[in-house]
């Protein structure tokens, strides 16, 4: 019996967002004493190269790399400035918030983000979306009030910006006229790898055991495989099934931070996580489709 075209753009979209949650508890546990930026330059960097071997043999695929770079231009600069500041930030944001609060906030604020900057490009937002940002904005009050010391906050900050980054990224990316969004996922993930590069220069990363397989995991698992999995899923899904099914990432990170990296909301957490997680869910409800980016 044939599977229906949208059940299987609809599990490879769910796959893709559950290895994606792995990311913040890989890196906790076989990278804590790893800096943040130098482990998202060897994801960048080494998925940008294994995404560009797998693309190498196919005369199509190397046609578009080099349409891409050739066409790109201003917003293909400015998609890989604001994945670069995602990805450091991302990582920065969980090593210090946490994983689940650290996930959710990059992900909870991208789409107040995206509506701050239509407005700024002079796009008038849906109601949707105020309401999306009413829900995140109090969602993020609440995440930042929990913590009285500060620390995590800083965190909270940090993850916020991962989500601009995404945002911008997203806002860019979506002005390019290159047709095959593969080939500006090879080009953007190679040039955030050596934008990095002096990060990973000056700070290194652990090259044991752990470190080598969380490496290969953030690397393979999170990026190389999930991107290949969401690419073939928006096929066959619509929109509001992609952004609901995307809601796995944030709720695999979740129940991975408290199960192995013994972490513990608080219940005003638990009410700013809750509050992020329906801003989510209704600001992509009436959006176009979501690119995920962590």
């Amino acid at each position: 019996m044939t599977r229906p075209p949208w059940r299987g753009g609809a599990i490879d979209v769910a796959l893709a967002a559950a290895l994606w949650g792995t990311a913040g508890t890989v890196q906790e546990l076989l990278l804590p004493t790893a800096a943040p930026v130098a482990v998202a330059a060897v994801r960048c960097l080494a998925a940008g190269v294994i995404l560009l071997l797998m693309a190498a043999p196919r005369p199509a695929a190397r046609a578009s790399l080099v349409h891409t770079v050739r066409t790109g231009g201003r917003p293909l600069l400015v998609a890989t400035i604001a994945m670069t500041a995602f990805q450091a930030c991302y990582l920065l944001g969980i090593r210090t918030a946490g994983v689940a609060v650290g996930t959710l906030v990059a992900l909870g604020s991208a789409p107040v983000w995206a509506g701050v900057l239509a407005l700024l490009l002079r796009r008038r937002p849906s109601r949707r979306w105020v309401l999306a940002t009413v829900l995140a904005v109090a969602g993020l009050v609440a995440l930042v009030g929990a913590d009285p010391q500060g620390a995590a906050a800083f965190g909270v900050v940090l993850a916020g910006v991962a989500g601009l980054g995404y945002a911008a990224y997203a806002t860019a990316s979506a002005r390019l006229t290159v047709l095959d969004r593969a080939a500006v996922i090879v080009v953007v993930f190679t040039s955030c790898g050596l934008f990095l590069l002096p990060a990973l220069l000056s700070a290194g990363v652990p090259l044991d055991l752990g470190g080598l397989v969380g490496l290969a995991w953030l690397t393979v698992g999170t990026t190389v495989l999930p991107y290949q999995l969401l690419l073939r899923g928006l096929k066959g899904v619509d929109a509001p099934t992609a952004t609901t099914l995307s809601l796995l990432e944030p709720l695999t990170a979740t129940l991975l931070a408290v199960t192995l990296v013994d972490e513990r909301l608080t219940p005003v957490s638990v009410v700013g996580v809750v509050a992020l997680a329906v801003g989510v869910l209704v600001a992509g409800r009436s959006g176009p489709r979501r690119l995920a980016a962590t």
